[in-house]
């Protein structure tokens, strides 16, 4: 079934269907998801609670039983102008979006909208989706989004877990080793965290996508977290960690 879009604020349309019984001829649900015009909501967590949402109304209307979703399209445009974004915060946020998919069991599959730029006219809102420009070239983000790929293809995943409201730790094995990654959930929220025990190395996404491992640099006691995820590499989990600093 689908795909739905703009189903706002709670899947009126979809209620429908399912009071329908759409859901014995189907096999997948699936939605496409946008919020750059949401101001600070405009991020990956928002669309992860509306994907929740309907999940509920999925399970309700299938005997108590989670239904599969797919989530055909997603992004943020890097247009100039308003609601767009940074080609750098466009990067971070696909990211979190792909790395935050294995936390829930029933989200089948997602596809970033899109991979190239649909034109070139820098202040249009449509030809700005792609994480390559229309030339081909590679935005500044697209280094991000090639290094949460490569991890989310060697590695297993293990945990995921709310440090705070603002804080989303996600766990992923990558041979022998614990793939840390944190980032803030609400726009623009930085803060900074002490590592209480256990030694840690910081990797950068970036790096990562192009050199692997060998980009690690050691760090001791602390780190700093933003809507940029951030790659704290552990030889065991938990850590164990408190903060040291907010900014807003």
């Amino acid at each position: 079934v689908g795909a739905l879009a703009d189903d706002y604020p709670d899947w009126a349309f979809a209620k429908q269907l399912v009071s329908g019984g759409i859901l014995t001829h189907a096999d997948y649900f699936s939605v496409h998801l946008y919020n750059y015009s949401e101001g600070r909501n405009a991020v990956p967590a928002e669309m992860f609670s509306r994907l929740s949402r309907l999940q509920k109304i999925l399970t309700d209307g299938n005997g108590g039983k989670p239904f599969p979703v797919l989530v055909t399209e997603f992004g943020w445009p890097t247009h100039l102008g308003k609601r767009g974004i940074s080609e750098s915060r466009a990067g971070d946020y696909v990211s979190q979006f792909f790395l935050l998919a294995p936390s829930f069991s029933w989200l089948k599959g997602a596809w970033v909208y899109e991979l190239f730029d649909s034109g070139t006219t820098d202040d249009a809102v449509e030809h700005n989706f792609g994480q390559l420009k229309a030339d081909g070239k590679p935005k500044q983000g697209m280094c991000k989004v090639r290094g949460a790929i490569k991890i989310l293809r060697n590695s297993s995943f293990i945990k995921s877990e709310r440090v705070d409201k603002n804080v989303q730790w996600l766990v992923y094995k990558v041979g022998a080793r614990f793939f840390n990654i944190f980032f803030t959930i609400e726009k623009d929220v930085e803060k900074r965290w002490s590592v209480k025990s256990g030694n840690i190395s910081v990797l950068d996404f970036c790096q990562y996508a192009s050199a692997g491992d060998s980009a690690e640099e050691n760090v001791s006691t602390f780190f700093g977290v933003s809507n940029q995820p951030r790659i704290i590499v552990s030889d065991e989990v938990p850590l164990i960690f408190s903060e040291l600093l907010v900014g807003r």
